[in-house]
């Protein structure tokens, strides 16, 4: 994981899809209940062992800097003969351990994304069924989910006590019969609240992501007293064009990034980019793909430099291409935006990040 020092010169620009619910929909309480480890294990092992998978994804909050990420970790489905026979465990954890506030701290309060069903077991071993655990003894963390609902496919977890830099939350999690996929979680902070997505694996079988159009927010610029609103970015699923689009307007320029949407599984595609200069540009715009692990770069190391010997009104586009990799599910894309000019590289991200959505093949 790449550690963030130089905030003040690049920020990130997220594209963050907002699903809005009607206040008429309330969503069902899920059970949450404390549960000790290794003993959890038991569960699904009959010798209380788990060989597991971890993947993690990093993420920046505004006002902060340092090495934020949200870990993933499943196993193999539960043995014959176990409480939890045929059922594969989901655990997470938000982990802010290496992130500190530069003006404000800025923290976790609830975190949401689609799932497939999930399966109620007798986690602590006191009474009925719960939806959810928190391995609170014998694991690392420090903050546990308070609250936890669903409404269709959205499962939303919430921290009364929210996770802070300096901080880990526990491991909490379900069980689910689904075998898992890539999503994309929504982190929702507590100083602007600002919306991140972070890649993590939940069970198949959730709502596909809604297509919407959404706006790419300066995370942390009103913080350091730059204007949100400049540089300009929007973001777009277009089911006709089948591709995913953002544009990013700058008062010097204007750049379109393009992948298609949504993608086959393993299949070779093209991510394009398109700078039209408004004006004489001051520097050179440098950027710098960075895909999911399970994708690849057919050629290069996915950087792409646009110069200010451009023409003025006419476009240039530069093509990457890419292969997506085995996983279905929505991924999340970043690419690095940097410039040799000092003052687009204090206007200008850290990265842009976007989404890619991967099917099976027909």
């Amino acid at each position: 994981m790449e550690p963030l020092s130089s905030l003040a010169r690049r920020f990130w620009l997220c594209a963050a899809a907002s699903l809005t619910i009607p206040n008429a929909v309330h969503g069902a309480p899920l059970d949450i209940v404390e549960v000790a480890a290794p003993a959890i294990n038991c569960l699904f092992a009959s010798d209380c062992t788990l060989s597991v998978r971890d993947t993690a994804d990093d993420f920046l909050l505004p006002a902060n800097t340092g090495g934020a990420f949200l870990q993933s970790r499943t196993s193999d489905a539960g043995e014959v003969g176990t409480e939890g026979a045929g059922l594969i465990p989901y655990t997470y954890r938000v982990n802010l351990k290496r992130v500190r506030g530069i003006t404000a701290a800025s923290c976790v309060a609830r975190m949401s994304f689609d799932a497939g069903p999930i399966a109620q077991l007798n986690y602590d071993g006191s009474g009925p069924a719960e939806d959810m655990f928190v391995v609170t003894r014998g694991g690392i963390g420090s903050v546990r989910p308070s609250s936890a609902e669903r409404v269709g496919d959205k499962i939303t977890i919430h921290f009364r006590d929210p996770v802070c830099p300096g901080e880990s939350s526990y491991f909490f999690g379900f069980a689910s019969d689904q075998n898992p996929i890539a999503a994309v979680a929504e982190l929702r902070d507590t100083l602007l609240g600002d919306v991140v997505e972070v890649a993590l694996r939940v069970p198949e079988g959730g709502s596909p992501p809604p297509v919407v159009s959404s706006n790419c927010d300066i995370l942390g610029g009103s913080a350091l007293g730059i204007p949100r609103w400049l540089p300009v970015c929007r973001c777009l699923e277009d089911p006709g064009l089948r591709e995913f689009r953002c544009a990013l307007a700058h008062p010097d320029f204007f750049l379109v990034r393009r992948i298609p949407w949504p993608i086959p599984v393993e299949q070779e595609f093209d991510i394009s980019w398109t700078m039209t200069p408004l004006t004489n540009m001051r520097g050179d715009i440098t950027i710098k793909e960075d895909l999911p692990s399970s994708f690849s770069l057919l050629a290069g190391d996915g950087r792409l430099v646009f110069t200010p010997e451009l023409t003025v009104g006419q476009p240039k586009t530069s093509t990457l291409r890419a292969r997506a990799g085995s996983l279905p599910g929505r991924f999340r894309a970043r690419a690095e935006i940097t410039s040799d000019d000092k003052l687009y590289a204090t206007e200008l991200s850290r990265g842009m990040s976007t989404a890619l959505g991967v099917e099976k093949s027909p």
